[in-house]
């Protein structure tokens, strides 16, 4: 089983980073009041030099089979809106997203969600996803509720790894026996 290169949603195009995306990456991880709710792995100020850095980490990802990333692009325009990141390819693994604030609130995270989702359950040998956000960002929390994922409370300590003094300490699970069971495309 391999994950699909490229995802298309209603309004989404999910493929993954390429050479030229670094400036829509570094546009949305220079904004603090997106790369504040991410690990500290995240560099700020955040450069053109570091989304080129990304990207290659990324590619070789794919390249070697470890894990996914794609950046989610706006079907219509091509305007890069965010992305999202599927760390490895082991029946448990985390996966993170993140988007631009002018995405915010648009439901553009759900439909990402899903459609990773199920992706990673249809083609890859996850069995379970995991996420975690810190404590106070209840938009990203509300976004993991409507793909599915059911908080668990305190991030495990195999998972705490963002670096935050607190915060990174609200913990999700989605298995792939409950996702089976339920119509997650039509529940909001």
């Amino acid at each position: 089983m391999v994950m699909p290169r490229e995802i298309v949603t209603e309004r989404l195009i999910l493929r993954p980073y390429a050479a030229g995306d670094e400036a829509g990456v570094s546009a949305i991880f220079s904004d603090w009041e997106v790369t504040r709710w991410l690990s500290t792995n995240v560099p700020f100020p955040f450069s053109e030099q570091d989304g080129r850095d990304m990207i290659a980490a990324r590619a070789a990802d794919w390249a070697d089979g470890s894990g996914a990333c794609y950046g989610a692009f706006d079907r219509d325009s091509g305007v890069q809106l965010g992305g999202v990141r599927v760390f490895a390819f082991d029946p448990v693994t985390e996966v993170g997203y993140w988007f631009g604030r002018a995405a915010w609130g648009k439901g553009y995270g759900t439909e990402l969600l899903r459609a990773v989702v199920e992706a990673c359950f249809s083609h890859s040998p996850v069995r379970e996803l995991v996420a975690q956000t810190a404590a106070d960002n209840k938009g990203s929390q509300r976004i993991l509720e409507k793909a599915g994922f059911v908080h668990e409370g305190q991030t495990p300590e195999e998972f705490a790894r963002c670096g935050h003094e607190h915060g990174c300490g609200e913990f999700f699970r989605l298995k792939k026996d409950d996702w089976q069971k339920e119509d997650w495309n039509n529940n909001e």
